[in-house]
């Protein structure tokens, strides 16, 4: 099934999670970052257990420091 990843579509198995679905995408290193399913944030502790659905917008929001 296909969602979208950033504004990018990535393919992904059907059933997958959050979490499945930052590993198919190769994001590894998931500190400083945050996601939103179709504009809902979701709290990092759910990302296993949150399932995705074909045409889903995910955003990886990733915190950045500045002055």
């Amino acid at each position: 099934m296909d969602v979208f990843l950033n504004d990018e579509l990535v393919a992904v198995p059907e059933g997958a999670t959050l979490e499945g679905l930052l590993v198919a995408a190769g994001i590894v290193a998931t500190n400083g970052i945050a996601l939103a399913v179709n504009n809902q944030v979701v709290s990092k502790l759910q990302w296993s257990k949150v399932g995705v659905s074909a045409g889903d917008n995910v955003m990886v929001i990733r915190a950045t420091q500045g002055g």
